[in-house]
């Protein structure tokens, strides 16, 4: 594929903008505003995408779908990925990536056991 896959060292204030309009059809206004804000003030982590797929019940079906071409040109160019912005499933129920997907998608793709940069509320 070329090139190395790149992490920023922190979100933009866009993603935390996407993170909160997807959290809201989950946990309504509220709840995504407190998730939104619980995301802004955690540290970044690091972790194996296969991992964040796994614990998120991501089929592969659906990771394989997504057309990356715009992912790997931005990796070929060595543009920085943000890091993803993921909430912790409750009682059993799966992680919810509520930014980041075709980014997450785009590392394992890459390589599964890349470290994916994240942040986790």
């Amino acid at each position: 594929m070329g090139g190395a896959l790149k992490w920023s060292k922190k979100p933009k204030a866009k993603d935390y903008a996407a993170a909160n309009a997807y959290l809201h059809f989950q946990f309504g206004r509220k709840g995504a505003a407190a998730l939104t804000t619980r995301l802004k003030r955690t540290k970044v982590q690091q972790c194996a995408a296969r991992d964040i797929l796994r614990a998120s019940h991501t089929p592969m079906a659906e990771v394989k779908a997504f057309d990356w071409e715009k992912q790997n040109k931005d990796i070929k160019r060595g543009r920085r990925f943000s890091p993803i912005l993921l909430v912790c499933g409750e009682h059993g129920k799966p992680l919810v990536i509520a930014d980041g997907f075709h980014r997450l998608c785009a590392a394992f793709a890459f390589d599964q056991d890349i470290k994916v940069r994240f942040k986790l509320a």
